[in-house]
């Protein structure tokens, strides 16, 4: 689904807002991740190989300006994970998420407005169906 998109950038945030999304729209799924996070087994190969590529190659094409690929991937994660709890609980609106989203992007040096613009993007529909295992997909 995010390969679909040329830009590291527009795969990052279409990556983190179909994460966001699901964990959202499952509230099993957004506790989960919400208790556990996204470490070793339980962030898959979306947060341990493919979001570190897509930052190294959007620090690459100068995009993002970083010392560390972990910095950026911390900082991404970690409003990516502390922005779905009050989702949930109902304490703020949906897209609190993509405002999140837009925080590390610009913290990390992407222009304000092309931060905002990908951040707004629509959510892409990921392949599968209500009954689909959701950990199944991030793990893959």
């Amino acid at each position: 689904m995010v390969l679909t998109f040329d830009d590291p950038l527009e795969r990052i945030a279409a990556g983190c807002l179909a994460y966001m999304s699901l964990a959202i729209e499952s509230g099993a799924g957004g506790r989960f991740i919400v208790q556990v996070g996204t470490q070793g087994e339980a962030g898959g190969k979306l947060v341990d190989v493919y979001l570190p590529h897509d930052i190294q190659m959007a620090a690459g094409n100068g995009d993002f300006r970083l010392s560390a690929v972990q910095v950026a991937h911390d900082a991404i994660l970690g409003g990516l994970v502390r922005s779905i709890q009050p989702v949930i609980l109902g304490r703020t609106q949906p897209d609190h998420v993509r405002e999140t989203l837009m925080v590390p992007f610009i913290g990390l040096g992407v222009d304000a407005e092309r931060a905002r613009r990908v951040c707004r993007m629509k959510v892409p529909e990921l392949p599968i169906s209500g009954d689909s295992d959701f950990w199944a997909l991030i793990s893959e």
